[in-house]
C-alpha cells in the first residue's frame, strides 16, 4: 500500500452524521455537505435570481450563512428545510438591496 494514498472518509449515511461532524469542526464533513447540496442550492438560487452570475454569488453567500448557522441546527427538521430557510432569508436580503439600489439610481 502506498503512503501517498489519502485515507478515505468512512462511509457516512446521513446528513445528521455529517452535520454532527461539521459542528465538531470537521472540515471534510463541511466539504461533503457542500458536495451533497451544492446542485440543489445552486438550482434554487438560479430559480430565485434568474441570472447565472447572481445565482453563483447567492450560492456562495448561502453556504457562508449555512456554515455559520450550522451550530444552531438542532435536527428538529430535515437539513433541506434548514437550507431552504437560509436561502429564503438570503433572497429577501438580495431583494431589499435591489430595491434600495433602484431607489438610489
Amino acid at each position: 500500500m502506498s503512503a501517498s494514498l489519502a485515507t478515505p472518509l468512512p462511509q457516512v449515511k446521513t446528513d445528521h452524521e455529517l452535520i454532527s461532524r461539521a459542528q465538531d469542526g470537521d472540515a471534510q464533513a463541511c466539504a461533503a455537505i457542500f458536495d451533497l447540496h451544492r446542485r440543489r442550492v445552486y438550482s434554487t438560487c438560479l430559480l430565485m435570481t434568474k441570472n447565472v452570475s447572481d445565482a453563483e454569488d447567492m450560492m456562495q453567500d448561502a453556504f457562508i450563512q449555512i456554515f455559520r448557522g450550522l451550530s444552531s441546527f438542532r435536527g428538529d427538521s430535515a437539513f433541506s428545510t434548514f437550507l431552504l430557510g437560509e436561502l429564503s432569508a438570503l433572497r429577501l436580503s438580495f431583494l431589499l438591496l435591489e430595491l434600495l439600489l433602484a431607489r438610489c439610481l
